[in-house]
């Protein structure tokens, strides 16, 4: 239907970048669940604490194991898989591919949870917005953040650089 879109799609960067953000708001429904279920039955909606260590450990699972699963569908699943340029195999495995962008990201994290546990913690302190907003608050300053910095890094980075020439080279 729109095939500019899917050839825009298909840059490395572009496909990363996407399937990281669309992770990330993913794990935040199951994130906002774990975090209702406590509050539910454990009543932490007002100890920011409870609710910032509730929120990490939901998403960093959550997130990861989506991301691995966005991928895979989008660059590894064998309807899309794009040949290496000397026609035999793909240009890494999924894989090997996956956990380099995932040990970037984790590189990252420290940062991105800075901000989104930094934002939600004074929200729902200061009783400005209850604790799901304020989640939704923290996880789109956090996740804005660290996509620009993450697509600056991938921009100089000779591993991206030279995958982005290859993939270049088979899209055409």
């Amino acid at each position: 239907m729109f095939p500019w879109l899917g050839r825009f799609y298909a840059r490395r960067i572009v496909n990363i970048n996407v399937n990281i953000v669309l992770a990330g708001l993913l794990s935040l429904l199951p994130t906002l669940l774990c975090v209702a279920l406590a509050d539910q039955f454990w009543g932490v909606g007002r100890n920011p604490w409870i609710v910032n260590a509730i929120t990490f450990v939901a998403d960093v699972v959550f997130d990861f194991l989506i991301y691995y699963i966005l991928h895979w569908l989008a660059n590894h699943m064998p309807r899309r898989r794009l040949p290496s340029p000397d026609g035999v195999s793909p240009i890494l495995n999924y894989f090997k591919d996956a956990t380099l962008i995932q040990f970037e990201r984790a590189t990252l994290s420290p940062l991105l949870y800075a901000i989104l546990l930094g934002t939600q913690h004074m929200l729902i302190r200061y009783d400005v917005v209850g604790h799901n907003l304020a989640t939704v608050l923290g996880f789109v300053v956090a996740i804005a953040v660290v996509r620009v910095i993450h697509t600056a890094w991938m921009l100089k980075s000779p591993r991206h650089l030279e995958l982005a020439k290859r993939q270049s080279q088979i899209v055409g």
